[in-house]
């Protein structure tokens, strides 16, 4: 009697046994996301981690091995592991419980950054063996550039639009008329529009609008081989901000061209026509924060990428790691065609 006793819990817990190491994951899930998608260098942000249990069964055992790019910086408690960008942990779970866990979190330098999921093992009755589960997933954080801390920047870029404001004012353009007055006698007489007298009887003047459509046209060249070139390559990057950032704060259109590969997408402004606004300056943003050391295209056809836009009273303003000779035929070449000099921003020399 004893030994059919035996035999029947042994078989009882062989079969719970095996019924566990087949459904240690069965209806476990696990996701990772953030609270922002885009950040300043050193700008807080949340990790979100949910583990939820799907079934009606107690899960007595699981741990995690959550994997994280190495340079995010999290906040954690004392108690928890963290060694190699590999977070450790131990949980249970209740019948249908869903166990949310966040962590504050930043990241120190400008890039591309990943949550890579987590690998679980889930523990058997006995506590014998372990299931493993691979719960892998990409969830990206963008870390932008930070603003240039060139001092003279805004004084070089105020200095250079309000140039080509002031020669928009003496040279008026046709492309620039708001409208038509009527003449007074005060007006010289190439303003006077032949059309829109004949039109009305009596002589009509042109109404020029000297701030109407300022466009800038920037471009962020990174083809240097020379020394420290990775730091002078992120230096312009905060320079490529600085200079969006000044231009929408004077409410100036702008189209944005660089020869930096933007990495894991093709983003929007890359072949789209002069912009402005939040979503505009943003979208930038996040290209320069995915940029890679890797040159796309050579700065001579970058350069002519630019020339095939270039028309008269756009303004270009170049970033470049460091200013090289050949850069000023291209300058020359812009010039002839819009009428305006070309801007020249660098690390070292700030601007020229």
């Amino acid at each position: 009697m004893f030994l059919l006793t035996l035999i029947t819990i042994i078989l009882i817990v062989y079969i719970i046994e095996q019924n566990s190491i087949k459904n240690a994951l069965k209806g476990i899930e696990y996701t990772q996301n953030t609270s922002l998608t885009l950040v300043e260098p050193n700008e807080e942000f949340d990790i979100v981690c949910i583990l939820q249990n799907r079934t009606r069964r107690f899960v007595a055992f699981l741990r995690l091995k959550e994997k994280f790019s190495k340079e995010i910086e999290l906040f954690l408690k004392n108690s928890e592991k963290f060694d190699n960008n590999i977070l450790e942990s131990s949980h249970y779970l209740m019948p249908r419980q869903k166990l949310e866990r966040r962590f504050r979190a930043s990241i120190p330098k400008r890039g591309r950054y990943f949550l890579y999921g987590a690998t679980i093992f889930g523990g058997d009755f006995l506590g014998i063996s372990e299931t493993i589960g691979d719960y892998s997933c990409i969830e990206e954080v963008v870390a932008i550039p930070k603003e240039s801390k060139l001092p003279d920047i805004e004084i070089k870029l105020s200095g250079y639009i309000g140039d080509i404001s002031i020669n928009r004012f003496i040279f008026e353009d046709p492309i620039l008329t708001a409208g038509f007055n009527d003449y007074t006698g005060q007006e010289p007489q190439k303003m006077i529009s032949w059309v829109q007298t004949a039109r009305v009887g009596h002589l009509m003047v042109k109404k020029y609008d000297y701030t109407l459509e300022l466009i800038v046209t920037v471009l962020l060249n990174i083809d240097y081989n020379g020394d420290n070139n990775e730091e002078l390559v992120e230096e312009c990057f905060s320079i490529g901000r600085s200079v969006c950032q000044f231009l929408e704060s004077k409410n100036i259109k702008y189209r944005f061209i660089t020869n930096a590969t933007i990495a894991g997408t093709r983003p929007i402004w890359a072949n789209s026509d002069y912009g402005w606004g939040k979503n505009y300056l943003m979208n930038i943003l996040e290209g320069l924060g995915r940029a890679v050391y890797i040159v796309r295209e050579p700065y001579e056809k970058m350069l002519d990428r630019a020339l095939n836009f270039a028309e008269l009273g756009v303004g270009h303003i170049l970033i470049t790691p460091k200013m090289e000779e050949s850069y000023l035929a291209g300058k020359d070449k812009l010039k002839e065609l819009t009428g305006y000099d070309v801007c020249m921003l660098t690390p070292n020399q700030g601007g020229e």
